[in-house]
């Protein structure tokens, strides 16, 4: 007998957002899907695959594809950036993206093959930056879940109204 299986590629998405501190339901939110895209057992279609990546940049979708390499692409290419402008991701409490000029804080950062960032140097103020930005968007993300909690309930409500 046939038992159902979701996508392997859906079940790795599934874990990349808990991974960065979202859900499914937060996920097709954001993204206009239906409610059961993330549970049904059909692949990812080239167009949403498109759509995910744009939305995601930090995703590796080769490793969303196959399962092989890291979750997340390498912030630059290679090991090492010292004194050049680049993209900062900082893995605490979820994964944080800003832009900063690293010859502003002689600073140099070493990016880990598993996404980790290692910040040398004068990096406090990178650091500080980076909590700043990670506070204001865990607060924006529980607000967000509010509303959203809010506009179940309300539906709930005016379908228990429209029953009765």
């Amino acid at each position: 007998m046939y038992e159902y299986e979701t996508s392997k590629t859906k079940l790795r998405l599934s874990t990349f957002l808990k991974e960065i501190g979202s859900n499914n339901n937060q996920f097709v939110v954001k993204m206009g899907y239906a409610a059961t895209f993330l549970n049904s057992k059909s692949g990812i279609s080239e167009d949403k695959l498109t759509e995910i990546s744009i939305a995601y940049p930090e995703l590796n979708m080769n490793w969303l594809l196959t399962g092989d390499g890291d979750m997340f692409k390498p912030t630059v290419q290679g090991a090492t950036l010292n004194n050049v402008s680049g993209n900062v991701t900082a893995n605490t409490a979820g994964h944080v993206g800003g832009n900063v000029d690293m010859r502003t804080y002689n600073a140099e950062k070493i990016i880990r093959k598993s996404g980790d960032v290692e910040l040398y140097g004068d990096a406090q103020p990178i650091i500080e930056k980076l909590e700043i930005e990670n506070k204001a968007l865990t607060q924006r993300i529980a607000d967000l879940e509010k509303i959203i909690d809010m506009k179940d309930k309300l539906i709930s409500m005016l379908e228990e109204k429209i029953k009765s």
